[in-house]
């Protein structure tokens, strides 16, 4: 079970309604005070507010006090059969339904297969806060009829209630703690809790010797004259955790030594390696985490930000992460995943609780998860930071530019699709190691090289991929053009930049059968395909309305043999070869 949307409206700063979607590292970037931490503190408030009465606050949580808004929250949950208890319960929810009737706020319709209704793989939970007191109310399936009295449905609606709110925790990691008060906070109660399942076994012994040492000094009290004192020895409320007070947290680099007497970017990152671990332990115990990470960076030298920045991607795959940043190298380069906020100041004719009528300026946060490109995404941040050239647009040590967001997707569908292949899991280190950057059509790559390359060139382990058709080719080649003209620079074919081959956009690379198929299934995807004399598909475009449809469709085509990645195999190999070379001119790290 996993969440995978949230909603919130009307908490703190943020006016109106905001929805996002909740899988992968998620990524909240805005000036200071616009907000950000408002949707991590909303996200906490949502898996609190049942069972503790200060996570929500009408004073300090309604948007200006307003007399007339209401707090709401809903979160939906991916739900599988695997998720055991839990499902049984939605199961029988389910069952009380009126599945004819209207679905209500349900965000999810439902099917029939065979004339049954098919109970859903996600359910939305919904939060709203009393204008009165500002007590929660939880409730799922809103505003559908029931076939059963509504004492027995919203019995068992609390049920489940009950036990979704218990599956999650949402960890919080400020800012201003410090190292030492993060591995206080974070990791030494699971030291406790791991050590003390292996004492435990022990009980009876430690207990024993325990009395034996008060039966020695009873016994030395009472030879002295003194029977009416007895000393006892016990486990703090037998509970074998109390027994331990202290862990030495150390690091051996050079020198073996406390975590205190490292540098503050090691300290860092050996606490953040240790979320996953953490993680691994509350799932153990049934307990889904929900990391809230404010400011990464804050504890960091640049140079480490994208060690700790994978480390976050990883733990993001098995857990909701949300980061706020104000560090390009934080940034999510799926544009998708990323959260703006900004500040909007409003004059406005006020209804405040208690206190009369009058105009008063309000300042209003602004969520935009609707960004094209990441440059689009991070063009705020970009504006704000002095850091050198190649930080500004957020690239890493290995970089791979492409047009578009297609192509970034591709890549990387290709990349995870080969993660477990016994032939090729291990090809390509610098490409898997690399981040793949869009910048929103061929156009605007050619337009950032033309103005970058000079600068960029001599600072970062970069290879450009343009796609083979007529713009990508005349984009690439007047970018060749320019560089040759103005500059001593090499702009070399398969080392500095690769393209598609065969005369098409990275679509092209998918073999002809699943192009065949994709154009059967809907002849709108790709208007202008065709074949030649001898039966040969030529190039082709796939229409931009119809390109998500078509990447769904190619990415979910099963897969029968290893044939559908031979095309793809000799793009990735001159993208390899072109990293490892330009390492070698940049004395980067290479990776085997």
């Amino acid at each position: 079970m996993k969440m995978i949307g949230f909603k919130v409206a009307n908490y703190r700063s943020i006016y109106g309604d905001y929805r996002m979607d909740c899988n992968g590292l998620i990524t909240i970037v805005g000036p200071n005070n616009s907000g950000k931490t408002n949707i991590l503190k909303a996200i906490k408030t949502f898996f609190t507010a049942k069972y503790n009465e200060i996570s929500y606050s009408i004073e300090r949580d309604v948007p200006n006090l307003s007399s007339t808004s209401q707090t709401s929250m809903s979160a939906t949950f991916s739900i599988s059969e695997k998720d055991g208890d839990i499902y049984a319960l939605h199961k029988d929810l389910f069952g009380m339904l009126d599945h004819s009737a209207s679905r209500g706020n349900q965000g999810v319709a439902f099917s029939q297969i065979g004339g049954q209704y098919v109970i859903p793989s996600e359910i939305t939970l919904y939060l709203t806060f009393s204008k009165d007191n500002g007590n929660p109310s939880y409730n799922v399936y809103k505003g559908l009829k029931r076939t059963v009295e509504n004492n027995a449905f919203t019995s068992l609606e609390r049920r489940f209630v009950d036990l979704l709110l218990s599956k999650f925790e949402c960890i919080y990691v400020p800012s201003s703690k410090s190292v030492e008060e993060l591995i206080e906070y974070l990791v030494i109660p699971f030291l406790k809790k791991k050590t003390s399942e292996v004492i435990s076994p022990l009980i009876d012994k430690i207990t024993t010797e325990l009395s034996i040492a008060s039966d020695d000094i009873n016994k030395k009290l009472a030879d002295n004259g003194i029977s009416n004192i007895q000393i006892d020895f016990a486990i703090p409320d037998e509970n074998p955790e109390k027994l331990l007070t202290r862990f030495d947290f150390k690091i051996n680099d050079t020198y073996k030594t406390s975590i205190s007497e490292k540098g503050m970017g090691i300290q860092c990152l050996s606490v953040f390696s240790s979320f996953e671990w953490i993680s691994k332990e509350k799932f153990r115990s049934g307990i889904n985490c929900i990391w809230l990470i404010e400011e990464p960076e804050s504890f960091l030298h640049p140079a480490l930000y994208d060690n700790c920045n994978k480390i976050l991607e990883e733990l993001s795959d098995s857990n909701n992460v949300f980061i706020t940043t104000h560090a390009l190298s934080f940034v999510n380069k799926d544009p998708s995943k990323i959260i703006g906020v900004s500040k909007e100041i409003e004059e406005v004719k006020t209804r405040k609780r208690g206190k009369g009528n009058g105009p008063e300026h309000i300042a209003k946060t602004i969520l935009n998860n609707k960004f094209k490109h990441h440059q689009e995404a991070t063009k705020e941040i970009r504006n704000s930071l002095g850091v050198k050239f190649s930080d500004y647009f957020g690239f890493g040590l290995y970089n791979i530019l492409v047009e578009g967001p297609y192509d970034r997707e591709y890549l990387k569908w290709v990349l995870d699709e080969t993660k477990s292949s016994q032939n090729l899991s291990q090809k390509w280190p610098h490409v898997r190691n690399s981040k793949i950057i869009d910048f929103g059509g061929c156009s605007f790559l050619g337009g950032f090289l033309n103005s970058n390359y000079q600068f960029i060139y001599n600072e970062v382990v970069f290879v450009s991929l343009f796609d083979g058709d007529m713009a990508g080719m005349k984009s690439r080649r007047d970018v060749s053009n320019r560089i040759n003209n103005t500059s001593s620079l090499k702009f070399s074919a398969n080392v500095n930049w690769v393209s598609i081959p065969g005369g098409n956009a990275i679509e092209g690379l998918f073999p002809d059968k699943w192009i065949q198929d994709a154009y059967d299934q809907n002849q709108s995807w790709i208007p202008d395909y065709g074949l030649d004399a001898t039966g040969l598909l030529q190039p082709f475009t796939v229409d931009k309305d119809k390109k998500r449809q078509f990447f769904n469709f190619m990415t979910k085509y099963e897969k029968t043999d290893d044939l559908w990645i031979d095309k793809f195999i000799p793009v990735l190999d001159c993208i390899e070869d072109g990293l490892a070379q330009n390492a070698q001119r940049l004395n980067a790290p290479l990776i085997v």
